[in-house]
């Protein structure tokens, strides 16, 4: 999220580039949200300058994290060169990964705190000597789950009392093409998420059913108090409680794989899919008529 703070050498570096526009929306010089690469749009003569939004000064700020990376690894390059017996990266695991995503002008919107995929879904990329190449694996996992990962590389039993799982048996084993044969289990059932701030309220699910993953968004109030694509059109349900309180939910179901920029919901389509998800949101959180003691809902 922003201000990205490319300095103004990177910000150079990147100008004359072509660099893809945000999907869905509409691209404006005013709305800074789908900036594509601002410096492009000044005149050549003036001097290079720091820059804070668009598109490329996000790719500058990742190809410097990228330089950054490649001193430390050559750095274990040259240990091993200068002494064969030292084995520095055969006993490494690097593995790349953000702590959330970036609208980017997706959809006209930047910056994270959305359900939808952009802002929520990282890619995690992990490399090693044990590590399977070019494999992809599109479960449900969680950036929490690298603690326990590197916990299990060095040799530590992860504690019952933590939460966390290791990903071992993915890097090291799991073949997109034989899933099958290896008889792979997911790591974890599912993983959630979710965020109240402001006038966003939500918590999300996502869960692997019959080897597709399913996004159930749930929204206290009718609209999510976010914006999003224009054909996030939640089903909304009146929550009436025992004591006379009311509540309006609203809910949204996605096919994660088959929709990444979240813009066919199948909700209206597959309410059975959203039962099976229910139950998995935290406690309180879009409950079906059947879990509200003494309640009743109904649909708007």
């Amino acid at each position: 999220h922003g201000p990205v703070m490319s300095t103004a050498a990177m910000a150079e570096s990147v100008k004359n580039r072509e660099w893809p526009v945000p999907l869905y929306a509409t691209v404006d010089s005013k709305n800074k949200n789908t900036h594509v690469c601002p410096q492009q749009q000044r005149l050549s003569s003036l001097p290079p300058q720091p820059e804070f939004t668009g598109r490329c000064n996000y790719g500058a700020q990742i190809e410097h994290i990228d330089k950054l990376m490649s001193i430390i690894v050559n750095e274990g390059v040259r240990q091993t060169q200068d002494d064969p017996n030292a084995f520095i990266l055969d006993d490494t695991l690097i593995c790349v990964v953000g702590d959330h995503g970036e609208m980017l002008g997706d959809h006209n919107l930047s910056d994270k705190k959305k359900p939808w995929q952009s802002s929520i879904a990282v890619p995690m990329i992990c490399a090693g000597s044990t590590v399977q190449r070019g494999q992809v694996y599109n479960s449900p996992v969680t950036i929490l789950d690298l603690f326990g990962t590197f916990m299990d590389y060095a040799g530590v039993t992860v504690p019952e009392t933590m939460s966390t799982r290791s990903l071992r048996p993915i890097l090291d084993y799991y073949n997109h093409n034989n899933v099958a044969d290896n008889g792979f289990l997911p790591v974890r059932t599912h993983v959630s998420s979710g965020l109240s701030s402001g006038k966003s309220d939500w918590r999300l699910v996502i869960k692997e059913i019959n080897g597709t993953p399913y996004k159930l968004i749930c929204c206290r109030g009718s609209d999510c108090g976010i914006p999003g694509p224009s054909t996030a059109k939640p089903k909304v349900e009146v929550v009436i409680y025992e004591n006379g309180d009311d509540m309006e939910w609203s809910h949204l179901l996605y096919d994660v794989l088959a929709d990444p920029l979240d813009l066919n919901p199948i909700h209206d389509l597959r309410q059975d899919l959203v039962m099976q998800l229910r139950p998995l949101l935290p406690t309180g959180w879009c409950p079906s008529p059947d879990v509200v003691s003494g309640g009743d809902a109904f649909t708007l």
